[in-house]
């Protein structure tokens, strides 16, 4: 049997046309709707495992979560590893853009247990990761192979156009030693979550579409 080649979509619309939701692939969405903060896992379930278990613990009762998960029986990476700068699932997009910070876990390779950051919220990333290393966590936030800087990266799509991507190496990920990144990235993240009430978000975001908005329709 030929197993699709993720590669050669361009969109969620292509891999949802080539995949079945319930089948292939399933999406899971917690609204937090007193929160400012989005964590996500686009390559959640079978895809890059660890990621989704991962997101749950970062995200627990307080923030909004987004899991795209791989279910299918093999070839979940293959056939479903729909790359970050084009991943535009409609649910995701809806869940984000009322979020002002967004933070995207994601799995990669290697054999040093690392957290590689990226995103173009260059302020969180290095919050977050002086607070992993805090925890004796290698953390790199520059000069890797995973910057996460292109503006249509899911993860820099959200109320202020910038988030912070976590790509967590497989040893770690798979370790113990996971929940110190767990416990680095919710430090950061629950003082953002208690001094935005939700009045203030809704006028954040609403500035931000007034800004888009051509000068004829104001």
């Amino acid at each position: 049997m030929k197993i699709p080649d993720a590669k050669l979509y361009n969109s969620y619309a292509d891999l949802s046309a080539a995949q079945r939701r319930g089948h292939d692939y399933d999406i899971q969405i917690r609204r937090r709707r007193h929160s400012p903060i989005a964590i996500i896992a686009p390559h959640g379930g079978n895809i890059e495992d660890g990621t989704s278990e991962v997101a749950k613990d970062i995200a627990g009762d307080d923030f909004n979560l987004y899991l795209f998960e791989g279910i299918r029986s093999w070839h979940n990476y293959t056939a479903l590893h729909l790359t970050s700068h084009r991943f535009d699932e409609p649910e995701c997009l809806a869940l984000i853009s009322n979020c002002t910070h967004v933070v995207a876990i994601h799995g990669c390779g290697g054999e040093e247990p690392s957290v590689l950051l990226g995103g173009l919220d260059v302020e969180l990333k290095n919050q977050i990761a002086t607070a992993l290393r805090e925890r004796q966590v290698v953390a790199h936030a520059a000069g890797h192979r995973f910057p996460a800087t292109h503006p249509n990266n899911i993860v820099n799509r959200g109320a202020r156009d910038r988030g912070v991507q976590l790509e967590i190496a497989h040893p770690l990920r798979r370790s113990t030693e996971v929940t110190q990144v767990v416990q680095a990235v919710r430090s950061i993240l629950l003082p953002l979550h208690a001094a935005h009430p939700p009045q203030a978000r809704r006028q954040q975001v609403k500035h931000r579409a007034d800004a888009r908005r051509p000068q004829s329709l104001r």
